[in-house]
């Protein structure tokens, strides 16, 4: 009987006191949750009617914007836009093993921040008793929180026949301490003004963060990969109802950082799958940059910099981002930092264009005297790219140019149909002419059906398909 009775004792007992002990660490995490906001520049937060019990902790946060007042007292319109952006956060947490209530269940322990949003409802229609905005998070007995998130569906009626409907939004996501994985995704936004109707559809954001909060929030950089994708959005304005219909328009990011966490890189991707609007149609368009050799103790020192100018006086700021770029800039120049378009492309109904450049400073161990030195910087900066596409494509794409720039003029907008349609033309002989006199000086390389331009900047000199273009750079 001992052998069965001792051990339900002891777990009786650790059930007893482990809330307790639950409960100073939920203690401990608000307040630094708080002194994280304030130690973030322009804001500001606070930790009020905190209340412990054995099994239950309650508390109510309020975080709102901090404006910089120049050495001078607030006027009431700067104090009444602060009270506009302030958020009031009311936290309730359940302390484990067992969980009761809203968070029951077994876990460590169960908290929901509520925001009630009660001084929005002055401007926009949700449905009662729901708030603005929850997030909710259980943390299970082996050390994993789960977590979700959500808004309701929210409408706002404006002034002059306007509106905003927003279906609402949903996530969830888990995190162990050492990564957090997040999927969010929204139905749909619409907006309708005189002369303007949009609609965006299938929103959603995902993200795998290989890094702890904690690491992510100190080092400035870690290992992820997070996404933001609008799956199709039109714009429909004017009093001739020009649309524009987008599929697909999407913002990822992949950061990284090397075991030793001295070097990390981030490469970002902008782009449509398909795009049209007017006589404009492409497919495919996207821009991909890379951010490589990226010190990360300079990214460190910046994440601590960022922290201590909450407290500097702003007419000193200049000065200290100064101080800061003098003592850093070194050993960031040392990790050979670079800069890539990796591609800029589109495939057009006229063909397809797509470039690149690669860009990097290297080779430098010590700063010149004078930073504005245009020669030293030229003597180890290293570049090479190359801009090519179908021909009909890119003559289409430079005249495009060369007519928007025509039709910047007022009286543009008076143009006949046929006035514009000469204007087009004319755009188009002057791309040709243009990209035939860079054909015969060697800046383009042209076939039947391409052109080309293969660019290089190494030991101060510039070349274009090989042949040499003077600068006025010393050394060059």
């Amino acid at each position: 009987m001992k052998k069965i009775v001792l051990p339900l004792v002891a777990v009786a007992a650790v059930a007893g006191i482990a809330p307790k002990f639950v409960a100073t660490q939920v203690n401990t995490s608000l307040n630094g949750f708080v002194a994280h906001i304030n130690n973030m520049p322009g804001y500001k937060a606070s930790l009020s009617n905190l209340e412990t019990t054995w099994f239950t902790t309650t508390a109510d946060i309020k975080v709102s914007l901090e404006l910089p007042n120049y050495g001078q007292p607030m006027d009431e319109q700067a104090k009444q836009a602060l009270e506009a952006f302030t958020v009031n956060i009311d936290f309730d947490a359940t302390h484990g093993p067992v969980l009761f209530g809203q968070h029951s269940g077994l876990g460590w322990s169960g908290w929901t921040a509520t925001v009630n949003g009660d001084k929005l409802r002055e401007h926009a229609q949700w449905q009662e008793g729901t708030p603005i905005y929850q997030l909710t998070s259980i943390l299970g007995l082996a050390g994993t929180h789960r977590f979700a998130d959500q808004m309701p569906q929210v409408t706002i009626d404006g002034d002059n026949k306007s509106s905003l409907n927003f279906s609402g939004y949903e996530g969830a996501g888990t995190y162990n301490g050492k990564a957090l994985i997040y999927a969010g995704q929204a139905e749909s936004v619409t907006a309708q003004e005189p002369l303007l109707d949009m609609k965006a559809s299938s929103l959603s954001f995902d993200i795998d963060m290989q890094s702890s909060i904690q690491d992510a929030l100190e080092q400035g950089l870690y290992d992820s990969v997070s996404k933001l994708n609008v799956a199709d959005f039109v714009l429909t304005t004017g009093e001739n109802s020009e649309t524009t219909t987008v599929k697909n328009a999407y913002l990822s990011a992949v950061t990284n950082v090397d075991e030793t966490l001295s070097v990390g890189g981030i490469a970002m991707s902008y782009g449509v799958e398909k795009l049209s609007t007017g006589s404009f149609s492409g497919e495919d368009m996207a821009l991909d940059m890379e951010f490589n050799n990226l010190s990360g103790e300079v990214l460190r020192a910046w994440q601590k910099f960022a922290e201590e100018m909450n407290k500097v006086d702003p007419q000193h700021l200049p000065v200290k981002m100064q101080e800061f770029g003098q003592q850093h800039l070194l050993t960031l120049l040392k990790e050979q930092p670079q800069i890539n378009i990796t591609s800029l492309r589109a495939t057009l109904p006229q063909g397809k264009v797509d470039s690149n450049i690669y860009t990097s400073l290297v080779g430098i161990d010590a700063l010149p005297d004078n930073l504005q030195d245009i020669g030293f910087w030229a003597s180890h900066a290293l570049m090479n790219g190359k801009i090519a596409g179908d021909k009909a494509a890119i003559e289409f794409v430079a005249a495009e140019m060369i007519k928007q720039q025509m039709l910047a003029d007022p009286q543009a907008r008076e143009m006949t149909p046929e006035q514009l349609e000469q204007i087009s033309q004319m755009a188009l002989q002057q791309t040709q002419g243009m990209l035939g006199m860079l054909t015969e000086q060697g800046m383009v390389i042209a076939t039947e059906t391409n052109y080309e331009s293969v660019l290089k900047f190494e030991n101060s000199q510039l070349t274009v398909n090989g042949k040499v273009i003077p600068l006025p750079i010393p050394g060059a």
